[in-house]
């Protein structure tokens, strides 16, 4: 099903006009898709809530390891977002910019990164359920009003990222060891870097692809 959904967000790629950055739901039909911020606006009833099934993040930004070998490292606030979606929080998005929206019925969380200079995206998919177990994000939340802020997400995610789940890595120290593996060249922390890689493979099982933009090619990883 991964497949399925990558090839989805493929197609919204290759339709999309030129775009720096954008949120989207996609829903159950792999077609229709809505604004972020929109998808709050038709919450009229709790069937596009429960048709809800992408959680889409498509981003311009400069090259960086991180971003391109590890996006969902590079993304916890995004997780955090997309599970308590999920678990039907909600928050003003007239007024809070990194708020939730209620859709329980998302299954998968994606991200495609497009790097500056280049006509490759990174696109990776993980499911929900599996990523948050995986990361505790129940446990993070236990306690939380149904309501929620920006800085309840962004408490949840400082809570995220100091919890050692990458063999034995926090989200943070995994950062910093792959910047300083791949940039500034620090071969020592090859062994570091592929005990990242596996945990990070348990954690997340991702569907890993890179889209051409221009050949529309794509290469399964």
């Amino acid at each position: 099903m991964k497949e399925q959904v990558v090839k989805s967000v493929i197609e919204i790629l290759s339709t999309e006009n030129e775009s720096y950055e954008f949120y989207n739901i996609v829903l159950r039909d792999l077609k229709t898709r809505y604004d972020y911020y929109d998808f709050n606006k038709f919450l009229h009833n709790n069937k596009l809530s429960d048709d809800a099934y992408i959680f889409l993040r498509y981003n311009e930004i400069p090259f960086d390891p991180v971003s391109y070998y590890f996006p969902f490292i590079s993304e916890p606030e995004l997780l955090v977002r997309a599970y308590l979606s999920k678990q039907s929080f909600y928050s003003d998005i007239s007024r809070e910019n990194d708020g939730v929206v209620p859709a329980r019925g998302l299954k998968y969380v994606v991200i495609a990164f497009k790097f500056m200079g280049y006509k490759t995206v990174v696109i990776e998919a993980t499911d929900i359920d599996v990523m948050s177990t995986n990361l505790n994000l129940p446990s993070l939340i236990s306690n939380s009003p149904r309501y929620i802020s920006d800085e309840d997400v962004w408490e949840i995610s400082a809570q995220l990222v100091l919890q050692r789940v990458f063999n034995p890595f926090s989200f943070v120290e995994a950062e910093h060891i792959i910047c300083d593996y791949y940039s500034a060249g620090t071969k020592s922390y090859a062994k570091y870097v592929e005990d990242i890689r596996k945990a990070y493979k348990d954690v997340f099982q991702p569907y890993r692809v890179k889209y051409n933009l221009e050949t529309e090619e794509y290469i399964v990883e």
